[in-house]
């Protein structure tokens, strides 16, 4: 207790110390942070572009693209050389066609030599004795004259449906050019029996050409009266280059 009392009472002459302190004005000097000035801060707003000059600029860049690339391509095609492609070898058409085979020389009939009159009938004519005349018998009629055989009709080719032969390659590239006379036997029924060339154009592949192609054609066949029969033909054929 006695503590305690003496406790208070130090408490309460502090506290009178502290009283008297503050009534005299005697105020203690305390330091004062010193003001600082505000900063200015500027606030960054967005920049909004103006769509002419947007428009403009993007113009300009396109521009200046479009001519660094044709800079760049003509150069390319100035420095690149011209290569020219190879001419194909060029050749004159060729026509294959068929022209008039020459007419057979027709034979003049054989003349009829007069039989000469034998001499044993003469002289047997001199001696026989006339006979008495007999009644006149009525006269025969005259044998039927067998009716003249018509004229065979030579076998045509149909050209209209015959394909033209093939003018050889080679013989193209050598210009080579002549006529083929292909002799052919035909059947009654229009087709080519047999063929060989009787004249040749001078050049082996022409001949071959026409041959060929001769005995794979149909042809009209001949005609006595008008029974088909069998007949023979001289094709020409003619190569020549125009």
């Amino acid at each position: 207790m006695i503590l305690l009392q003496e406790e208070q009472k130090s408490q309460g002459v502090r506290l009178a110390k502290l009283s008297s302190l503050l009534g005299g004005g005697a105020t203690p000097k305390t330091t004062q942070p010193a003001k600082t000035s505000p900063r200015k801060t500027t606030a960054c707003l967005p920049y909004e572009e103006d769509p002419v000059e947007r428009s403009e600029r993007t113009a300009g860049w396109i521009l200046s693209l479009v001519f660094h690339a044709a800079l760049l391509l003509g150069a390319g095609i100035s420095l690149t050389p011209k290569i020219k492609p190879a001419a194909a070898p060029t050749f004159p058409p060729a026509t294959v066609d068929l022209v008039a085979a020459p007419e057979p020389m027709k034979q003049p009939p054989a003349p009829v030599e007069p039989q000469p009159s034998k001499p044993g009938d003469m002289a047997q004519a001199i001696v026989r004795k006339p006979q008495p005349k007999k009644a006149a018998a009525p006269p025969k009629p005259a044998p039927a004259v067998a009716a003249a055989p018509r004229p065979t009709r030579v076998a045509q080719p149909d050209y209209l449906r015959n394909p033209p032969p093939v003018y050889p390659e080679t013989a193209r590239q050598k210009k080579e050019q002549g006529i083929v006379y292909v002799w052919v036997k035909i059947s009654p029924a229009g087709s080519v029996e047999m063929a060989r060339v009787v004249r040749s154009s001078g050049f082996a592949d022409l001949d071959q050409s026409a041959l060929t192609a001769v005995e794979h054609w149909r042809f009209h066949p001949a005609l006595a009266g008008v029974k088909p029969v069998e007949s023979q033909a001289v094709v020409p054929v003619r190569f020549y280059l125009q």
